[in-house]
């Protein structure tokens, strides 16, 4: 061994080996060195494996990041009838720059707002009810009225946060009905092949699930009572929700759909209109009884008149009477006064002889 030029610097005759550890030894008790056989020329050539393999990681780590930006947590389904208000719920609470943009079929700015003043598409239907207000961080989206072609993907964005709603816009068939009455809201669809269940909204609440193939019926709350699908007209297509006594809280707009919700039923949404009920009050009953009782006292009279019981003069009397106590309710008369003076003479009874 040879000393550098350098203090504590030593050059070695011969270049040094390449080695790795062996995992085992000729003896099997400790691992030994050895030198490294292997060509430069096949340690270049997996190169290109390793920078395949580096590609791929890279490829995987960019499509996760890709997809954790395009799917957000949750989506909220809104459904609304054709030209009425609705109100798109943005569930992020921001106080930062807020944005509506659709997503589908056309992607597009809708609205956005900071502070003042927002910039919006369309401000004669489209508005933010905080009107510039945003300590409250509601980033809610109010259309009115809704057009058809409002239907469609929106995307709430804030703070780097996201919020996706659906809007389905109908335009739906109208059924009246009076409260207490039955009713059935229609709904048709093919359910020869694929269709396994029928499912009912009120708005977005669920109102009845009917699974045919196991005949299970899953009921949302407020309607767990009187609200059914009959299981022998769901193997003809006729899928139609029956209320046995319908109420002033039942009117609204229900969607039937089939399929797991993957295929709207005909027709798409019901809009079920309640009046007042045409029945009678206790104020009708007792109108109705006074007339009934009027009309079988007339009735009467007349049949006495008929059968020379009573003369029309007593009828006139009595209409007299009746006026005058209207007249002059307090005064007190003989209740036989009205009555005629008789035409006849009188029984005297003469001296006994």
């Amino acid at each position: 061994m040879a000393v550098g030029p350098y203090p504590c610097q030593y050059t070695f005759p011969y270049p040094f080996p390449t080695r790795a550890l062996d995992s085992t030894s000729e003896s099997g008790s400790a691992p030994r060195l050895h030198r490294s056989n292997q060509n430069p020329a096949e340690s270049i050539s997996s190169i290109p494996a390793i920078v395949e393999s580096i590609m791929k990681k890279g490829l995987l780590i960019i499509l996760l990041v890709y997809l954790s930006e395009v799917q957000p947590q949750k989506i909220t389904y809104i459904n609304a009838e054709v030209n009425k208000p609705v109100h798109l719920p943005c569930e992020l609470n921001c106080y930062g720059l807020a944005k509506w943009t659709s997503l589908y079929p056309i992607k597009e700015d809708v609205a956005d707002c900071n502070i003042k003043p927002c910039r919006i598409k369309d401000p004669l239907r489209i508005s933010f009810p905080f009107q510039g207000d945003r300590t409250t961080g509601n980033n809610l989206l109010f259309i009115n009225p809704v057009i058809y072609n409002d239907k469609g993907s929106y995307r709430c964005s804030c703070d780097g946060k996201k919020a996706d709603v659906k809007l389905n816009v109908f335009v739906p068939m109208v059924v009246k009905a009076h409260e207490r009455e039955k009713v059935s809201l229609p709904c048709y669809g093919d359910t020869r092949r694929d269709a396994r269940d029928v499912q009912w909204k009120k708005e977005t609440q669920l109102v009845l699930l009917y699974n045919h193939e196991n005949g299970h019926v899953t009921r949302g709350k407020g309607f767990e009572d009187g609200f059914w699908v009959s299981s022998e007209a769901f193997k003809n297509g006729d899928l139609s929700l029956h209320i046995s006594s319908v109420r002033q809280s039942d009117a609204g707009l229900y969607v039937c759909t089939i399929h797991g919700e993957s295929t709207d039923g005909e027709p798409r949404a019901v809009l079920l209109i309640v009046e007042e009920s045409g029945g009678l009050g206790g104020l009708g009953v007792l109108s109705i009884l006074l007339a009934l009782i009027s009309g079988a006292l007339g009735a009467f009279i007349i049949w006495l008149w008929r059968k020379k019981i009573i003369s029309w003069q007593v009828i006139k009397g009595l209409y007299r009477r009746k006026a005058h106590r209207e007249h002059d309710p307090v005064q007190e008369e003989n209740p036989l006064a009205h009555l005629p003076k008789s035409t006849t003479t009188p029984f005297v009874q003469g001296p006994e002889e």
